[in-house]
């Protein structure tokens, strides 16, 4: 583990590349190649969707690539060394290796202590939103899902919205969705998606398809004509209507395009003793991720358990320093960034 502080002028990491080496700055990362070593330096900070230090154990490259460094980014005949540039010098971060894909997933081979990772990565202060919208859910769940939408996007900027039109008459908890998300398109989902209102159609069974998983492994129809209709999924009916079904895939896509996260997959005891920190959501168990996932929150997180091959837990929030109590909750986090 990564636990001494140790800063190096920022020639000196350049040096570490060894002779004839290239230098190219992209944004807040400099690539260097030479005879020794591949050498990357990444500015200090939190830049969700942007290249940093994610985690104690990984290093996020966001892309334009400029010049020689897609190349590089695809050879491994050299050592890869990573260093963190603060105003003072550059903090080595010792070997990393890559996982490639779309946006460069780079592991660390020994991890940092959070200590480190808090300097290299400061959590920025941030209020975090409540979970009043809980006090909504006996009586009225559209405007529990108006309040949590709202409260959990409140740092994503609203832009200008046209009129909610579509061909097909929309039921209250739908409307207010649509209206959400007008203004905030992430609302839609980044991972599973609720269609958009002119997408919605009638099916050959006289109902309104307006969700799916991803893949198309899942999706979710409604009856119309009511005002809180049945949600379908798989010829048979969920156990909540739509309104409920909303905020249930609310708050997963919450897990799901949060910046700052962790996973684990868990025994049962682990688990009943990690959601008692939590407040229970009193919905049915949701069908989404996997049947039955229940749900979990507390002032600025939100926290779902499912089986798959196992018990898993995934956490999540928008504000990384909400996380911070969970980084040692009694068992091994097989991915966390908080």
């Amino acid at each position: 583990m990564v636990d001494e502080w140790t800063v190096l002028p920022g020639d000196e990491a350049l040096r570490r590349a060894g002779a004839n080496a290239a230098v190219v700055e992209a944004g807040p990362v400099t690539y260097a190649r030479g005879d020794a070593a591949f050498v990357l330096i990444v500015d200090a900070g939190d830049r969700p969707g942007g290249s940093m230090v994610d985690s104690r154990t990984g290093i996020e490259l966001s892309g334009p690539f400029p010049g020689p460094v897609p190349d590089w980014l695809h050879r491994f005949d050299l050592p890869w060394l990573g260093f963190a540039r603060l105003p003072e010098g550059c903090v080595p971060l010792g070997e990393v290796h890559s996982r490639g894909g779309i946006r460069y997933d780079l592991v660390l081979e020994q991890p940092l202590s959070f200590a480190v990772l808090d300097r290299i990565r400061p959590a920025a202060v941030q209020p975090v939103p409540d979970v009043d919208w809980l006090t909504d859910l006996p009586r009225d769940r559209t405007a529990a899902l108006r309040r949590f939408l709202t409260g959990w996007y409140a740092d994503v900027p609203e832009q200008e919205a046209e009129p909610v039109r579509s061909a097909v008459p929309l039921p209250e908890p739908l409307l207010a969705f649509y209206e959400l998300a007008a203004r905030r398109p992430v609302i839609y989902g980044t991972h599973n998606r609720v269609d958009p209102p002119g997408a919605l159609y009638y099916d050959d069974w006289g109902r309104v398809p307006f969700a799916a998983e991803n893949q198309s492994v899942w999706g979710r129809s409604f009856d119309p004509g009511e005002d809180d209709p049945r949600v379908w999924g798989d010829g048979l009916p969920d156990r909540e209507r739509l309104s409920g079904f909303l905020l249930q895939f609310a708050l997963t896509e919450a897990v799901f395009e949060a910046p700052y996260a962790g996973h684990a997959e868990l025994s049962e005891e682990q688990r009943d003793r990690f959601v008692r920190k939590l407040t229970p959501v009193p919905l049915a168990p949701a069908p989404i991720p996997e049947e039955p996932t229940r749900i979990f929150v507390a002032p600025g997180l939100v926290a779902i358990t499912f089986p798959f091959e196992g018990t898993q837990l995934s956490i999540a929030s928008r504000q990384r320093a909400a996380l911070r109590e969970f980084r040692d909750p009694g068992f091994t986090w097989d991915a966390f960034n908080g």
